[in-house]
């Protein structure tokens, strides 16, 4: 399902954390949109989704360019988890150590 740009922004606008997470349940790419605006509960609730929706685009980047996406949403993910994004960036430098352009994209997060 495709949400409209109008119906995120009025939920993020609203704050309806339940409707948000209903919405990154149901397509996961709009996890890293909106984990911003989700309280500390709903944070914990959506991580494991987020860590899994990473992982899943990290195995379809086949270039720089995908790569660079990935450490964009994996930026997102540091901007809500904290420090705890070093674990999923080291867990992805063993899981592809044979992608020299992946590894050095993810060097650059900082």
């Amino acid at each position: 399902m495709v949400f409209d740009s109008t119906y995120i922004e009025i939920l993020k606008r609203e704050n309806l954390q339940e409707k948000m997470l209903e919405v990154c349940e149901t397509d996961k790419r709009y996890i890293p949109e909106l984990c911003l605006y989700f309280d500390e509960n709903n944070k914990q609730n959506i991580k494991t989704s987020f860590e899994k929706y990473i992982l899943l685009i990290t195995a379809e980047a086949h270039d720089r360019s995908g790569y660079k996406n990935v450490c964009h949403i994996i930026k997102r993910y540091k901007k809500t988890y904290g420090e705890e994004y070093k674990i999923l960036v080291n867990k992805l430098r063993e899981l592809y150590p044979r992608r020299p352009a992946f590894l050095q994209e993810l060097s650059y997060i900082k």
